[in-house]
């Protein structure tokens, strides 16, 4: 069989690889962290059996690499279509000939491209996502991680991916103050928290509008919920948005 040939980035990216305003000593201004040419082949066969394109959709990361240096300290987990994961390091004396890396903790930057469907898929995504985040780590303490890109839901409060996401608490002037892990089911105001949820499972499941969703839907809604908050707990993780 005659082998794929590799997938290359799309041409309006160019200017952003070409800059002449930097030096010509450096390839480029920006560096890209993608998913392996095997992951791309995966979406793109699905992209060719479903949407009748050879396409790659995928998401990636790019970094100024006269600012920042990508660890070289790999993860267990893959980098794939729906998750890009890599840490970095700030560089000091950004336009020397030898340039040095700060001494100082990494950052840790994610981003995703979750499922358009399934509630249950993007909590997986996103879990998956964390632990990849979290191997990063060098310290006995989970690294400061920016995770951005399409989420493909709203995050509103009711939603499980919101789980994910601490409560954050305000003094009397308004200030943000310290933030805290998102709350049981059992702990959260029932009112207002169960229209909520109702309203965020119906639309998760596309239910026609002014439909609730039935009692068992619900039950499995809550049980996916609680998957989150524990998930939370137990990597002692604080999510801010």
């Amino acid at each position: 069989a005659i082998p794929s040939p590799p997938f290359v980035l799309p041409s309006w990216i160019t200017p952003l690889l070409h800059d002449s305003s930097f030096s010509d000593t450096k390839q480029t201004p920006y560096g890209i962290i993608l998913p392996s040419q095997t992951e791309l082949e995966k979406i793109a066969e699905r992209n060719r059996r479903v949407l009748l394109a050879d396409a790659a959709i995928t998401n990636a990361i790019f970094y100024r690499s006269d600012k920042w240096i990508p660890m070289e300290e790999g993860s267990k987990y893959n980098s794939t279509t729906t998750c890009v994961v890599q840490s970095f390091l700030p560089v000091d004396g950004a336009h020397e000939e030898e340039e040095e890396v700060i001494d100082s903790d990494p950052i840790v930057i994610s981003s995703i491209h979750l499922d358009a469907q399934s509630e249950e898929k993007r909590v997986q995504q996103l879990q998956r996502c964390l632990e990849h985040s979290i191997s990063f780590s060098t310290t006995p303490y989970i690294p400061p991680c920016i995770i951005a890109g399409d989420y493909n839901c709203e995050l509103f409060e009711g939603s499980c991916v919101n789980a994910f996401i601490a409560e954050e608490k305000c003094d009397f002037y308004g200030k943000l103050g310290t933030a805290t892990p998102p709350l049981p089911l059992d702990a959260i105001d029932g009112g207002k928290h169960i229209d909520l949820r109702k309203k965020e499972c119906a639309t998760a499941l596309r239910l026609p509008s002014g439909e609730l969703p039935s009692e068992e839907q619900l039950k499995s809604w809550d049980e996916l919920y609680a998957t989150v908050t524990q998930f939370i707990k137990e990597r002692y993780l604080m999510l801010r948005r």
